[in-house]
């Protein structure tokens, strides 16, 4: 095996280690339920819900939430894609099975491995020792961030795979090696993973890969029919999001969209968020301007990409 391969391998060994030494072992339990702590309501009381509706299978969907409402379990942060798998297998027949542990760590060795090919393409494949050990602390550094911990921590369990959207930088950032119909396959498989995980991330994926066209048509190569083509990987992240009843065209509106103009963020988010809760013990919180406005959960929101991409852009040019 070669010196650059031992390296995503190590590091999702190392972040994988790391999350247990964090959580413990029981996460990795599909049978243990003891260890849930947070919001559990939107996490296994939402997928357990479901599962013990014998009157529901597909659409993902029970009144056991609210009888006699009918409501997605997709409001409950289950992945329904798997709460839907897990039913026809019948493994959480027994009230006794978790996978969103397994899930978590899963997701934790994949940012890993594409952490380290996001770093490594865009610092020159080299085989040097020193700067195989450089990319291995970056990329344990961009697994193992305590905002994605907490998310865990807190039930929100979705809100803690962040490795489809670091794959999409990836992918942005090795667009140019290859041809436009193995882009847009690449970009339509990894937006299509986030429409079935949640809208958060397929959200953010979407404004990520956006940034695909937008290189084309400063490299004036974009018309109709790439401009068509553009639009499956955004299409593609909405079918399974539609499916799966994260949207319901027909719906009234059940959740207000709080929150902008509440919570906020700026640079000292990504290295202090929210040390009343999960943050540094060494810097202070933002000072408060208004009830519930604090420091947010550092989140790659459009800010943060729009510096990655800036940084990516440059280092392309």
């Amino acid at each position: 095996m070669k010196l650059d391969w031992l390296v995503p391998l190590s590091a999702a060994v190392i972040s994988v280690g790391i999350a247990l030494c964090v959580f413990g072992l029981r996460i990795a339990n599909p049978f243990d339920l003891t260890w849930f702590a947070g919001d559990v309501v939107v996490a296994q009381f939402g997928v357990q819900q479901y599962l013990d509706d014998p009157n529901h299978l597909f659409p993902v969907v029970s009144d056991r939430y609210a009888y006699p409402l009918e409501m997605p379990a997709a409001l409950y942060d289950c992945f329904p894609f798997l709460a839907f798998l897990i039913k026809v297998s019948g493994l959480g027949a027994d009230n006794s099975f978790q996978y969103f542990g397994p899930i978590f760590l899963i997701g934790i060795a994949l940012q890993a491995v594409f952490s380290w090919l996001l770093i490594r393409d865009n610092s020159g494949k080299n085989s040097d020792f020193y700067l195989q050990i450089s990319i291995l602390a970056g990329v344990i550094f961009l697994t193992n961030t305590p905002t994605l911990y907490f998310r865990f921590f807190l039930s929100h369990m979705s809100l803690s795979l962040h490795w489809q959207i670091i794959a999409t930088m990836w992918l942005f950032s090795i667009s140019s090696r290859y041809d436009l119909t193995k882009n847009i396959t690449n970009f339509c498989a990894i937006s299509t993973i986030s429409g079935f995980i949640t809208p958060y991330s397929a959200v953010m994926v979407i404004l990520i890969y956006l940034a695909f066209p937008v290189k084309l048509l400063f490299e004036k190569k974009l018309n109709l029919r790439t401009s068509l083509l553009c639009l499956i990987p955004i299409i593609s992240a909405f079918i399974p999001m539609v499916i799966f009843n994260f949207y319901e065209f027909n719906a009234s509106p059940v959740i207000p969209g709080t929150g902008y103009g509440s919570f906020s963020a700026n640079f000292n988010t990504f290295l202090n968020p929210m040390s009343a809760l999960f943050g540094s013990r060494f810097m202070g919180d933002l000072e408060t301007s208004s009830y519930e406005q604090y420091e947010g959960f550092a989140y790659l929101g459009v800010g943060a990409i729009s510096i990655i991409f800036g940084g990516l852009w440059l280092r392309l040019r």
